[in-house]
């Protein structure tokens, strides 16, 4: 094992030599041990908070009980069961997303394999997993200019690692009216309106389904998901994301 480290650090020094690397981030240099990101520019991303509501892992109040729910679970219909987001929204994690998203770099997505694997290994998955993963879909016309889905690449990550049968064509999504980021969240709402819909051939009843995006936000989208879900007949729905404002 040792030697084949060693000749992979070798192979991975020559083509530093021949093609530099540098950080997505700083876009500073690269040692031979980084990819993508470099080790301080990767410290500024913020873990999510464990005292967060279960449901939508939205931070709580200090004054709240850990494992509780936020006050818009409590009053809104929220039809994801618990999420699980790795990162807090914060001004490196957006440079990184949208990099990932309008600069063609979805590479910078297996960067956190390993942190996704550990977290997901945290919640038990090893033992009692859900019985299929399902990205959800990109805006059609988002789809035809990037050419791929970012949560699409999210779920393959998790379908290898605990061997999850990946489900991407369960829901379907039809144009939106106006790109979701500059509505505010009962804009949202309105422009989400029987936009996604289940394939007529989908068996989902009696499942646990894991839904997976790369980013929640107001949580509109991921919502909206889980209802036609739910409403289709799976038994529960647990949210998966990098990133939650």
């Amino acid at each position: 094992m040792k030697t084949l480290f060693h000749t992979q650090m070798l192979i991975k020094a020559a083509l530093n030599c021949l093609y530099p690397t540098v950080c997505a981030l700083c876009q500073k240099g690269l040692l031979l041990t980084e990819d993508h990101i470099c080790k301080s520019c990767y410290s500024t991303l913020e873990s999510t908070s464990q005292h967060s509501c279960y449901q939508c892992a939205k931070d709580l109040p200090r004054w709240a009980p850990s494992g509780s729910k936020c006050t818009h679970c409590k009053n809104d219909a929220w039809f994801v069961d618990e999420t699980i987001s790795l990162f807090r929204y914060n001004s490196s994690f957006k440079t990184l997303l949208h990099l990932i998203k309008f600069d063609d770099q979805d590479w910078i997505i297996n960067n956190f394999k390993r942190r996704i694997k550990n977290r997901l290994k945290n919640s038990g998955f090893e033992t009692h997993a859900p019985s299929i993963v399902v990205p959800v879909p990109l805006d059609p016309k988002r789809y035809r200019e990037r050419k791929f889905n970012q949560s699409e690449i999210i779920a393959n990550t998790v379908s290898e690692d605990f061997l999850i049968k990946k489900q991407s064509s369960i829901i379907k999504r039809k144009k939106c009216l106006y790109p979701q980021s500059f509505l505010r969240k009962n804009e949202r709402k309105v422009n989400l309106k029987n936009v996604f819909s289940i394939h007529k051939k989908a068996s989902i009843a009696g499942q646990w389904v894991l839904l997976v995006d790369d980013v929640i936000t107001t949580g509109t989208t991921i919502n909206e998901c889980a209802k036609v879900l739910k409403e289709a007949g799976a038994s529960r729905v647990t949210a998966l994301s990098l990133g939650r404002a």
